[in-house]
């Protein structure tokens, strides 16, 4: 039996205790600061209870081998099914790190096969772990109710980990580029500390150090990809313009097939202005609430400003995406309740599909943005692509940079600028 020391030869109970301790922290910090209320955010907190739960198994091990008191109480027979429960959940995390990713660029398995492949692999982890109750070709349990693995047919146990490690750097090499360099440097930290872990642990028969790097992770991912602020607003619950350039920029990176449809209303950056906060608020709320109920499940809804709202629809049918927006419209042709009142809001929309009539994100951005200009002239109840006069946003801003650069040649000395 292990005696408790602070002698390096006993570290797997000090890199556990660590490890456990960095993730309470990372759940007390996302609790606090209200992590994203998303997919995403669900996902992250599905991965760190997980590794909350692992590191807590394994502290619990190493004191079953300390203490003798523990070590008495529980027997052996027990200890082996927690400790195969604690590598069902180490086995698990490099699962649902993949799908953490695959939610964070956007990635989505349209196909009933492409989704069978990829669990194929954590089914077949699962399997041979739990054929060490009745086999030992693979691992045998030792006197301290530890896994000894039977290298090298032992490496299938870890079919899962090698396998998604793979997906996941090919994710960060084909869609990273659509990430600030912050946050591809904490996933890039991420699959560096996965492999040297791995590495680790086939070397020593340790499992505490790999998991001390995945709490690591989980820290770097709270303060760098799980920031509420950066692509929430947080007084609406709904995504900002920071969260629109994210999700329309990453879908249109992997080439999907979606509308972008763009709300206006003036009414509504008056009434925020106005001084009842209150009732802005729960306006707001109310409008919010009815978005989600008409767009329906896999819509994204943003509030880019105090004027103007935005709502994806994962769908490639023009006549779909039409028949939503106009139900919208229509819905605002009636007087909005809240804060004890009622008020009318004026609404101007546009549809823009993705990719065929935008390809690129600053394209979406110009076009809701022409959307205003132009909705004020027309009497169309959505505007489209074809209605908005592109060519002429263009020739003004072409005008607009040409003033500029000639204004800045002049104070260099190069040019004389007249107005």
């Amino acid at each position: 039996m292990d005696t408790i020391s602070f002698n390096p030869l006993y570290y797997n109970l000090w890199f556990a205790l660590c490890g456990l301790i960095l993730n309470v922290v990372v759940v007390l910090v996302c609790r606090m600061e209200r992590t994203l209320p998303t997919r995403q955010g669900r996902r992250f907190l599905a991965l760190t209870g997980t590794i909350t739960v692992l590191e807590t198994l394994t502290v619990y091990h190493c004191l079953w081998l300390s203490v003798p008191f523990i070590h008495e109480l529980v027997p052996f027979e027990t200890e082996m099914i927690i400790t195969t429960v604690e590598k069902l959940l180490m086995l698990t995390t490099p699962f649902l790190t993949m799908l953490y990713i695959m939610e964070i660029f956007q990635v989505r398995l349209e196909k009933t096969g492409t989704a069978l492949l990829i669990i194929l692999p954590q089914a077949l982890s699962y399997l041979l772990v739990l054929s060490g109750i009745f086999s030992s070709v693979f691992f045998r349990y030792n006197e301290r109710a530890e896994m000894v693995y039977q290298y090298p047919q032992a490496l299938l146990t870890y079919s899962n980990a090698e396998v998604y490690l793979i997906f996941v750097g090919w994710m960060l090499v084909r869609y990273g580029y659509t990430l600030s360099t912050e946050k591809r440097v904490a996933l890039w930290f991420y699959l560096l500390m996965a492999i040297l872990g791995g590495v680790v642990r086939i070397r020593t028969d340790s499992a505490t150090l790999y998991e001390f790097f995945l709490s690591l992770s989980t820290m770097l991912y709270a303060y760098s990809l799980e920031d509420p602020r950066e692509y929430m607003d947080l007084d609406a619950g709904c995504y900002n313009s920071g969260g629109f350039e994210h999700i329309v920029g990453t879908g249109l990176a992997q080439g999907q097939h979606f509308a972008v449809g763009g709300l206006y209303s003036e009414e509504m950056a008056v009434l925020e202005n106005s001084g009842d906060d209150r009732q802005a608020t729960e306006v707001l709320h109310v409008i919010l609430d009815f978005l989600r109920e008409a767009c329906g499940e896999g819509t994204s809804i943003f509030r880019l400003n105090s004027s103007h709202l935005a709502v994806v629809i994962p769908t490639a049918e023009e006549g779909k995406a039409q028949r939503i927006l106009e139900y919208i419209c229509e819905r605002f042709r009636e007087p909005w309740q809240g804060g004890g009142g009622h008020i009318r809001l004026v609404v101007r929309a546009c549809l823009i599909l993705c990719p065929e009539e935008a390809g690129e994100l600053s394209e979406v951005q110009e076009m809701l943005e022409q959307a205003v200009v132009n909705s004020r002239l027309s009497n169309k109840l959505i505007l489209r692509a074809a209605d908005l006069d592109m060519e002429g946003l263009n020739k003004k801003r072409r005008i607009a940079d040409a003033v500029k650069r000639a204004m800045e040649e002049q104070v260099r000395g190069i040019l004389s600028a007249h107005l």
